[in-house]
């Protein structure tokens, strides 16, 4: 509330190289986090001003090396749930879509399948706990 996008950036550049240093675990913020589209841009120019910035080297090779793994990490996770999008629209042309993309099928894509499917089982089960 009331934080500036610098800000914000700042706080998932802290929180990817030092409270959750494992990609796994930026996997899950990056996938549910809705407004991480929105904070994107402006998240790797942040990374980019503070590289440049920068003055210690180790700390400036971190932050080059941070954002090059967090893009990488955010480019498959946006192939992989567009195609997950484009399964889940056309459930009919599923040979076809295998056919185009297969070399997307890969045994990353289903291990964000199997995540999300898992993490929306658990809201399922945890709405579904609080029904009369």
């Amino acid at each position: 509330m009331g934080y500036t996008m610098t800000q914000i950036c700042d706080r998932f550049i802290e929180f990817f190289m030092h409270e959750k240093p494992e990609t796994k675990d930026w996997r899950k913020i990056l996938v549910f986090r809705e407004e991480w589209r929105r904070y994107r841009p402006h998240f790797y120019k942040r990374c980019q001003v503070r590289i440049d910035v920068e003055t210690d080297t180790s700390v400036k090779q971190k932050l080059i090396v941070l954002a090059r793994k967090v893009k990488k990490i955010d480019d498959e996770i946006e192939t992989h749930m567009e195609l997950f999008t484009e399964l889940r629209e056309n459930p009919t042309d599923i040979n076809a879509i295998v056919a185009r993309r297969r070399k997307d099928f890969t045994g990353d894509f289903f291990r964000n399948l199997n995540f999300l499917v898992n993490a929306y089982n658990g809201l399922d089960e945890r709405d579904g706990n609080f029904l009369p």
